[in-house]
Parts: C-alpha cells; structure tokens; sequence
C-alpha cells in the first residue's frame, strides 16, 4: 500500500524543532512511522496559503522523505489548482491508481483526483458550524486571516464535503464520534465514516525535569491550581475567557493559574492576557510559551495530583493536550457541551463542569486534583493500534474498489522524480 499524507506547511518546523509537537504535527510524526512498519510506502505532500495570484508546485525532502508543497490560495479556479496537485502527485509518486491520498483537512480534499481512493481525519471544525452555533465574530477570530479567507475556507470544506458523498473510495476516520456525526449529516455514508480513538504517547526522556517556573507555582501556596496548555492561543482555546471568568476568584487567592501556549509568534497574545491580571497579586497567575512536546509531558506529571488541566475550548473537534494529561494523572475540566466538544467522550461526568457563567469556578473550588484520574480515560489508543485499523478499513471491499491498471507499474514512491532528475 502506498500513502500521500497531505499537511500543512506551517506545521512541519513544530516536527523538526520538537521531535514530537501536538496537534496535526504530532499526529502525523506519530502514525507515519507506524504506517511504515506495517508495509505502507509513505510520502508527504504539504500546502500553504498564497496570494491570489500565486500557484506552484515546491519538490523537497521533509522529514527524510520524498515530498512537495502546493502554494495555492482558496480564492484561487478549483480546476487550475486541483491540475496542478494531480500533476506533482503524478511526479512524486509515479502511477496514483492505487495511491491513497490520506487529508487531514477537508479544504484539501477537493483538490483529489474523482479516481483516486482518499481517507481524511479532521482535525479542525467546519467554518459553517462555527458560524451557525458560535456566530461569525467568533469565527474570524477562531480562524483568522479576515473574512475573504473565512468565506473562501467555507467554500473549500463544502467541495471537500461534496467530494466525500460523491467517491465510493474515500474513508473518514476521525478521532470523535460527534466529527464523525456530523459527516454523515452532511451526507456522507455512515459506511464510510469511523471513529478511532486518537493515538496518545507520553513517554518522555528520562534526564528531563520539569520546568522551573511550573515547579515553584506548583510549589506555592494552597490554593486551587489550574494548569492550561495549549500550542495555540487562537479563539477556540478561549483563554481569555477563562481568566475573565476565574479573575475574582485568583485576586481572592482561592485560584492559582498557569497558562503555557502559543509560540514565539503569538507572544502579544500573551501579553494582552499578561496585562489582563497585572493588578493580581505577584504568583497567582503565571503566562508562558507553550512548551515542546516531551517537556509538556514531563511537566503534566510533575502537575499530577496536585493541579487540575484546563480544558475551556468552546469548540473543539478533539483536543489531544488533554488527553495526554489525563494518562500523567491529571484531572481535566472540560466543558460539558457534547454538540461542539469532541473529547467528552474520553472523559468520565468527574471531569465535566456546566458551559455557563461560573461553571469553571464553581468545578475548580469542589475538585480534588490530589485523585488520580489516569483511570479515567475512557478510550485510548496507540500509534500502531490507530495503523492496524486505519489500515483494515482502507483495505474494506467497499473501498478498495477494483480499478484496471492498463497494464502500468505502480512502482515506488519517489521512483517518477527520481526518473525526472536523472532525464
């Protein structure tokens, strides 16, 4: 079997500089070497967004594998963009007949071949649910890049969508059973839509020890402590709304708070939430960069058992940091909103609190962090499980339908650029 793994550009320097990020990078830096184990010949395909005017095609090695980029903009003629991507799949991989084409975005998919076989895992809601249940302010803001860039996104996800109801090969194995419910309202077959638990890893170097500036907030005080990490601080986490609501209660010293999130770019971002407890007093509340992956998972231990993990997204498809943090031990608060929170069926009622004014609050100063709540994690799997069963759905009569190869030799990825440099 071969795969084309198809990510965001931006995502690949959080691979190479962390070894092992969160979100969309660590999900494919963890299953592509398990892919491969299993017999799978893997190639990535990158995108990033460009002005209209721009469209190429970039041929690279990412990651010690053969790979391209297609710059494109979504306000771009889907046809001229989806020509082009069929064309660097054809120079990379050779013969694309028998070449999965495996999206973590469904403003992706569209720009599939209509003969290919696809798979996709969602990793991020749909513009128009947002819009519909959060409003559009919200939106912007979750998404960014203004309302050009929203509406055209929107666009995308829906011919993605339209794609998906149309193949009779493509395959949705998403990390939710509330993502992958949401898919078969918009028509796609039931058939082709699975849940498969998110594959967790939390196995950190030894020699590390956990952050200085966690270590003595950890250390101090005998208030209720609230840990939050995030590797964004974009609308969805609702940080911000967090402090807002907690704000009376930490200038009280009933609440301690410890924010780590965001790179290097978004450092103003820690700085508006900085200057929002400036008056609070010295220690209660300490704002951060998010730290790298096997850091984050020695500090979640180090936190086990002594702080809670904060969980406040108002929307989220998943949410894998506080998955993580609940096989360290912790206990994650997570907002009880089953329509726009896909992790809540990881978690047990314990680690639930009411999506209302206060709920937060009112969780915080009731909970015992000092329970262990590894237990709690309702389903979990491994990078090597979440393979096996990707691969045995793929490999489903109804989706692997029989194709005619006319004779051609499908060969092995990077076999037709190899060709094409030697020409």
């Amino acid at each position: 079997m071969r795969l084309l793994v198809m990510l965001n550009r931006r995502f690949v320097p959080r691979i190479r500089e962390e070894g092992h990020p969160v979100g969309v990078a660590g999900f494919v830096q963890a299953l592509v070497p398990a892919l491969e184990t299993a017999g799978v010949q893997v190639a990535l395909a990158t995108y990033e967004r460009t002005p209209r005017d721009r469209l190429y095609v970039r041929y690279e090695d990412l990651l010690g594998k053969p790979s391209f980029c297609l710059g494109f903009s979504y306000l771009q003629d889907l046809r001229s963009v989806t020509s082009m991507f069929k064309g660097a799949a054809e120079h990379l991989c050779g013969d694309i007949d028998d070449l999965i084409f495996y999206h973590q975005s469904s403003a992706t998919v569209a720009l599939t071949p209509p003969e290919a076989r696809c798979a996709i895992t969602h990793h991020a809601p749909f513009v128009d649910d947002v819009v519909r249940q959060m409003g559009q302010p919200y939106a912007l803001s979750a998404f960014g890049g203004g309302l050009e860039k929203l509406k055209a996104l929107s666009v995308f996800q829906r011919r993605g969508i339209a794609w998906l109801r149309r193949s009779q090969s493509s395959l949705c194995v998403e990390l939710s059973s509330a993502q992958r419910d949401r898919l078969v309202a918009r028509g796609v077959p039931p058939t082709r839509c699975h849940m498969v638990p998110a594959p967790i890893e939390v196995a950190p170097p030894r020699c590390l020890q956990p952050s200085r500036s966690l270590h003595r907030w950890l250390s101090g005080g005998s208030e209720t402590k609230l840990l939050i990490a995030a590797a964004r601080l974009d609308g969805f986490k609702d940080i911000g709304g967090a402090v807002e609501s907690l704000s009376q209660h930490i200038s009280e010293g009933r609440i301690a708070l410890f924010v780590a999130a965001g790179d290097a770019s978004e450092e103003q971002a820690r700085l508006t939430l900085r200057s929002s407890i400036a008056s609070l007093p010295r220690g209660t509340m300490q704002v951060v960069p998010r730290w790298d992956h096997d850091q984050l998972v020695v500090n979640l231990r180090a936190a086990a058992t002594k702080a809670i993990f904060g969980f406040p997204s108002s929307y989220e498809t998943l949410g894998i940091t506080p998955l993580e943090a609940m096989r360290c031990g912790m206990l994650v608060a997570v907002p009880d909103r089953p329509d726009r929170i896909g992790m809540l069926e990881y978690t047990t009622d314990r680690g639930r609190y009411a999506d209302r004014p206060g709920g937060l609050a009112d969780f915080l100063l009731r909970s015992n962090p000092g329970v262990p709540a590894s237990g709690e994690l309702l389903a979990r799997s491994s990078p090597t499980a979440f393979a096996a069963r990707f691969l045995s759905l793929m490999d489903r009569p109804s989706i692997n339908t029989s194709r005619s190869t006319g004779g051609t030799t499908h060969g092995r990825i990077g076999a037709s650029r190899e060709a094409g440099a030697q020409s």
